[in-house]
């Protein structure tokens, strides 16, 4: 498989294939969205990768990480996940539902790169921050983000 490059729009940071970082353990928390991720930042859609690359990955996945949505890629050949990109999303200002939750644009996805921790396949994702998030599909193409305290 051919190196592949994660196309992110904005400010962030861009780690091609096999190239160390020390910087993965930091990542705690959801994986979402196989196909086509976006993240709805203030009334806004911001795309991860182009549609050129839909077809470069097995899964696509964004990782919270303190009020940040990390791109990590689940190669099925290799099973295991790389690091592309961090982009500084914030997660918290969207405007919330009446029942307290926050809408994300965002398909849910139990990701292969969390399967064993508990918490995880119930969809709780809790970031270094301390803060934990309930995140439940509420649509083919909607889910929510709701603050667990």
């Amino acid at each position: 498989m051919s190196a592949a490059k994660c196309v992110a729009r904005g400010n962030s940071t861009i780690v091609e294939d096999n190239v160390p970082t020390t910087t993965t353990e930091k990542y705690e928390g959801g994986c979402m969205a196989p196909a086509g991720p976006s993240v709805q930042v203030a009334g806004s859609v911001t795309p991860f990768y182009s549609k050129e690359e839909l077809n470069t990955f097995v899964c696509m996945h964004l990782c919270m990480y303190e009020r940040k949505c990390m791109l990590s890629i689940f190669y099925e050949q290799a099973k295991n996940c790389q690091l592309f990109g961090v982009a500084p999303l914030e997660l918290i200002p969207l405007a919330k539902l009446p029942d307290g939750s926050v809408p994300s644009s965002s398909y849910y996805y139990s990701s292969p790169c969390n399967t064993e921790n508990e918490n995880t396949k119930k969809g709780i994702y809790t970031l270094s921050t301390g803060e934990s998030f309930q995140l439940t599909r509420i649509g083919p193409q909607n889910m929510k983000f709701v603050p667990i305290s």
